[in-house]
Parts: structure tokens; sequence; C-alpha cells
């Protein structure tokens, strides 16, 4: 793998912040046959000082969430409140992934779509601080 420079990384890379929403190819989603997601950027500092950026995944297959099941750990944003979002959406927040700058600045399929409203951000601000399944040190970098 071609390791590109640190200034690169950040120039690619630098319209994410806190919020932003991308979509990419995970190559372990659909058991290992791989799928693009969108993902909600969470780290409170960026760039992160060490690379690693941790991210919440979203899903349009909001059926699994009807029962309610997980209400705690999610949040929901209804289709069509952002031009990246048509559907209705669900961002899980029972965890929290992670990928190191470099790959996410390499992978060239990567779609930086837009950014969540403050309303939303305190939305998944007000799931983290009553998060009981999120690592501690993970929710003092993301909360």
């Amino acid at each position: 793998m071609i390791q590109f420079p640190k200034s690169l990384v950040l120039d690619r890379l630098k319209e994410l912040r806190r919020g932003s929403v991308c979509r990419w190819w995970h190559p372990e989603m659909d058991k290992g046959r791989g799928r693009h997601k969108f993902a909600v950027i969470l780290n409170r500092e960026w760039p992160p000082d060490d690379g690693v950026v941790f991210f919440a995944l979203a899903t349009s297959k909001t059926k699994h969430f009807e029962s309610r099941f997980m209400q705690d750990s999610i949040i929901r944003i209804p289709g069509q409140r952002y031009s990246f979002l048509p559907l209705d959406t669900i961002v899980k927040l029972m965890e929290i992934s992670t990928i190191d700058m470099q790959s996410l600045a390499e992978a060239t399929n990567l779609e930086i779509s837009g950014d969540l409203t403050g309303d939303d951000i305190g939305n998944i601000d007000g799931v983290l601080s009553r998060s009981r399944v999120i690592d501690e040190a993970i929710l003092g970098r993301i909360r």
C-alpha cells in the first residue's frame, strides 16, 4: 500500500468534521462481500492527532427498528431532511467503528456527502451521553 504524505491525507479530508456524512466501501460488510455504507464522523477533535477516525454507520433499512428495539442507541433522520439522505435513516450508535485517516484518504470511492445540523449532532450527543455499551475511552474522544 502506498502511504500518502500527511499533508495529502489532510488535504483530502480537510472538509471533514464532527457530523460529516461520508460514504465509502466497507469490505467487511455483507458477510465479507463488501458494501457501500454511509457513516457519520464522530471525532470531537479534527484532525485527530493519532489519525484514528471514529464513526457510526447509518442505514436506510429502518424495518429492523420499527419495534423500537435499541431506541436509546439510535437517532432517526427523516428522509429528505438532507439531499444526501433521501430515505428515512437510522444512525446506529450502539457500536462505534474506527478507520485510520490514511486508509480513509486512500479510499478511491470516498464520497463526502455533507454535514448534519447542530440539532442532529445534539441528538447524537444525547444518545452518547447515556450510552452504557460504548467504552469510556472512546466516549471521551467522541462526546
